[in-house]
């Protein structure tokens, strides 16, 4: 929506007639419908110069307008970190940063990548977005700009050919290649945990492979004072579950640094540390390093090496 105009103004036909009121302003502002419907909560959206209410009809002859006040167009920016890596015909990609969700999540008043796309990169009537990352983890999302490109990438998912690369901060030293290949499952609990069972996941897509590729004291990486040992370590999977890095880490003992869900031990002012930097998929292939604070020279080397190298496809 253009930010250079104080009122917005939809007239509705025959063809939106009937239409619920939050459904019919997506033809002219193309925020997620949790983000239209708080245009209508925070009154901001009008039928015929009367407030209206999200889930009333419109009629044919009927004028819906928006006004931007302050906080629509605040809801309206693009978050910090958030950008258009790579977009071609089919697929665009982009950069969540940690701290943001990847979807609008119904309840909650927060900014998401999903809602930030329509001004990343405007003009594109259709796009689906293919993955999903943590609220603390940042990277990679793929996007696809068509229905015929996102069968693709789900059917390339599911034969296990597509890579994706991810580097993270284990609590501990890892000592040698491990491939993780629990199956995972729900643990019930409050926080939507996960847990990995004694039995293994028969989809070799499904596995988690975590290289070495640096153990120090955590202080020589970051600006903190903890001398704890920490492994800098890269992931690659090809068809991710929920939580499934941070699940199988901890099932080696050795979690996600700072990450309290699976185990690990607080660590005052950081988050967890996990970035999927690189994805291989269909003829593609994408990078994008982290923002981490690391002073590390070595570390930071490793990171981009470990980024700009390929496996070969469906394989750990």
């Amino acid at each position: 929506m253009p930010s250079d105009k104080e009122t917005l103004t939809l007239f509705i036909d025959e063809r939106l007639s009937g239409m619920r009121a939050d459904n019919a302003l997506k033809e002219i502002c193309p925020l997620s419908l949790r983000g239209r419907r708080r245009l209508f909560g925070d009154g901001l959206v009008c039928i015929n110069k009367r407030r209206a209410k999200a889930g009333e009809y419109v009629q044919a002859g009927d004028i819906l307008t928006i006004r931007q006040g302050d906080k629509e167009k605040e809801s309206m920016s693009v978050p910090a970190g958030c950008s258009l890596i790579f977009r071609d015909e089919e697929y665009a990609f982009f950069s969540k940063p940690c701290g943001l969700h990847t979807v609008s999540l119904q309840g909650r008043d927060s900014q998401s990548l999903e809602e930030a796309v329509p001004y990343i990169m405007p003009g594109i009537p259709s796009w689906q977005l293919l993955q999903r990352l943590d609220y603390g983890t940042s990277g990679i999302v793929a996007c696809a700009l068509t229905e015929e490109a996102r069968v693709s990438f789900r059917m390339a998912e599911q034969k296990g050919l597509i890579e994706k690369k991810y580097v993270c901060l284990l609590e501990g030293e890892l000592t040698a290649k491990s491939i993780i290949k629990s199956r995972l499952a729900s643990s019930g609990h409050a926080h939507a945990s996960m847990r990995a069972l004694d039995e293994e996941d028969s989809d070799a897509a499904r596995w988690t492979a975590f290289y070495p590729l640096l153990a120090a004291p955590l202080n020589e990486l970051l600006p903190c004072s903890s001398d704890e040992t920490v492994t800098l370590a890269g992931v690659v999977l090809h068809r991710g579950a929920r939580h499934q890095i941070r699940c199988h880490a901890a099932s080696m003992g050795l979690p996600l640094l700072s990450d309290t869900l699976y185990g690990a031990k607080k660590q005052d002012g950081f988050s967890f540390f996990l970035h999927h930097g690189a994805l291989q998929a269909l003829g593609r292939q994408i990078s994008f390093l982290p923002d981490w604070p690391l002073h590390d020279a070595a570390a930071k080397k490793a990171i981009h090496s470990w980024l700009n190298s390929w496996h070969t496809q469906g394989s750990l």
